[in-house]
């Protein structure tokens, strides 16, 4: 059973289209791995790692050591207080919220990641602008443009919230 999402989230809106103009003579992207833990991670992997364990602590500690105190996220720029307040809001809307990696792209030279990532939760209360029963999931592919070590653009696309049974398989219906 899928659950109907709009194409973006109120909250997190304005996304653009990321493919723009290509050049034959681009390099490759550095690295593709897929997750759990590679043993030989990049620099860069790490630090996206670790923002990934940062985002899933609970208590919340901030994004201050992983993200400028600016960021952009799909064209819009916001404080890092801002951003954060998004993750808490679903955070504090599902308590067991929980995001994991299922694929990993990290380009070393171009300071840039992408991967696919997936949540799922058992939200108290309003969820994503939805009310929603019971257990979800959902797959989301992220974008990361890093700058002096650091996250400074994000783009996101979100999924489709998917209801799931107890024992984590997809609802039928």
């Amino acid at each position: 059973m899928v659950i109907p999402t709009p194409a973006f989230s109120t909250r997190r809106s304005r996304l653009r289209p990321l493919i723009g103009p290509t050049t034959r003579n681009q390099p490759k992207p550095t690295t593709i791995t897929s997750v759990p833990r590679m043993a030989t991670a990049s620099p860069l992997e790490s630090s996206y790692l670790a923002y990934v364990d940062a985002i899933n602590q609970r208590p919340f500690g901030g994004l201050s050591e992983y993200m400028h105190a600016t960021v952009t996220l799909n064209e819009s720029s916001m404080a890092l207080a801002e951003f954060e307040k998004l993750l808490t809001d679903d955070m504090d809307n599902a308590p067991d919220l929980h995001w994991e990696l299922s694929m990993l792209i990290a380009d070393e030279a171009k300071q840039q990641v992408g991967c696919r990532i997936e949540f799922r939760c058992t939200p108290q209360r309003e969820f994503m602008g939805r009310q929603i029963s019971g257990t979800v999931k959902c797959m989301e592919h992220m974008f990361y443009e890093y700058r002096e070590g650091k996250i400074a653009t994000v783009w996101w696309m979100p999924g489709e919230l998917v209801a799931v049974e107890s024992d984590g398989t997809r609802m039928k219906g």
